[in-house]
């Protein structure tokens, strides 16, 4: 999904850069983190599908989360236990842990759903951003409308996003990532201590990153950005 967004959604300048470090972590984080669930797939509440009750998710069990045949060889046995998943969600639906999957799954989707509606409204603000400042070096524009002049050398192509979540908070594209690991939490709760450090580490990291990006909205807008609105919380940060 990640990987969509950046090549059909999200619009860069041609300046944008990344440093190398913030590239090797991200790529690096993405490929582990699946990999620190899979001591807890045995525990998930989507379990007990088959005849024995250590049976896990898609019908692993304890002894079959291993990579000493190398991770090809465990995804591949992966392949035929995927048909298990509906009757996976159906058990875990009938054995009274229905409310856990539901609403581990709703927040899920309720934070995918956030975090991709505020990327297509940022993705927007940027095409119309590049678009402007382009009219504005070749003299159609003078100075950016809305920014503060001279913040830096590329302000006329910012502006302030509106509408959605955005009326709340700066942030809402990291508020919604923050929801999806809190799903994913509610889903594997009690069995996924991993997941619990993931979630923390999430907060952790875009509470930072939040907060920079709500002073730097400060900085660029002085006098248009809208006073009451907060970072990553409404009405708290």
């Amino acid at each position: 999904r990640r990987l969509l967004e950046t090549c059909c959604l999200m619009v860069y300048p041609s300046t944008a850069r990344m440093h190398v470090i913030a590239y090797v972590f991200g790529l690096s984080y993405y490929m582990v983190a699946p990999l620190s669930l899979l001591n807890t797939l045995s525990g998930l509440p989507l379990t007990r599908v088959g005849a024995h009750e250590n049976t896990g998710f898609l019908g692993l069990s304890q002894g079959d989360v291993s990579l000493e045949g190398g991770l090809g060889s465990f995804l591949a046995s992966l392949l035929p236990r995927a048909a298990a998943a509906p009757a996976a969600f159906a058990s875990a639906w009938a054995q009274g842990s229905a409310w856990q999957v539901a609403s581990g799954v709703g927040l899920t989707m309720i934070g995918f759903t956030l975090q991709f509606y505020s990327h297509w409204v940022l993705a927007a603000l940027a095409a119309r951003g590049i678009s402007r400042l382009q009219r504005s070096k070749r003299g159609g524009l003078d100075g950016d409308s809305e920014g503060s002049k001279g913040h830096n050398e590329d302000a006329s192509m910012y502006s302030i996003p509106r509408g959605g979540a955005f009326e709340w908070i700066s942030c809402p594209h990291y508020a919604g990532e923050i929801i999806i690991y809190a799903g994913l939490l509610l889903l594997t709760w009690p069995h996924s201590p991993n997941v619990f450090l993931m979630l923390g580490w999430v907060v952790t990291n875009l509470v930072l990153a939040a907060g920079a990006t709500q002073q730097w909205y400060h900085a660029a807008f002085p006098h248009s950005f809208p006073k009451s609105r907060r970072a990553l919380v409404p009405f708290v940060f």
